[in-house]
């Protein structure tokens, strides 16, 4: 056979591609917008780590051009309201309360259905959760079921334009 040796083929000039936000993603990920940090609380208090993790959200949001969100589940007599105006102080632009008897206390599949289903509907683009027992117990059902990876143990963010 008369076929050119690997070493003859040029090699193909690399693809240039001009920045921007979301340019390579398929049309149905487009939609997926805004940094959201879960808003972690116990005993009528939010955990430092959630304010935290406000702060540090504006950050990549601000260079995607989206807006910083923050959800926040519990039962129907915790004050989610007074938690999402305090999220508001610490730079939220908006807030998920959502109030569910059986998110009342932590446990694992509740919140993961309280955090999952508000990810989909209303397309959160990236999902903040601090870095205590609770929280990392339930990033990785939370991932899971979004069919997503996980970061675990994050020092700095930072998104490349």
């Amino acid at each position: 056979m008369n076929s050119p040796a690997a070493s003859e083929k040029k090699p193909a000039a690399p693809v240039k591609r001009a920045a921007g936000p979301n340019l390579d993603l398929p049309e149905r990920l487009k939609a997926y917008q805004g940094v959201w940090v879960f808003l972690e609380h116990d005993r009528g208090h939010v955990h430092s780590v959630s304010w935290e993790l406000l702060g540090e959200a504006r950050k990549p949001a601000d260079k995607l051009g989206s807006r910083v969100a923050v959800a926040v589940l519990g039962g129907t007599d915790e004050p989610l309201e007074q938690f999402a105006s305090e999220a508001f102080s610490f730079g939220a632009d908006k807030a998920y309360v959502i109030h569910d008897p059986v998110s009342l206390g932590y446990r694992n599949e509740p919140f993961t259905k309280g955090l999952t289903d508000p990810v989909n509907k209303y397309r959160s683009e990236i999902l903040l959760l601090g870095a205590t027992s609770m929280a990392r117990d339930l990033a990785g059902s939370v991932a899971t079921t979004l069919l997503t990876g996980l970061t675990a143990d994050c020092t700095e963010l930072n998104i490349d334009p």
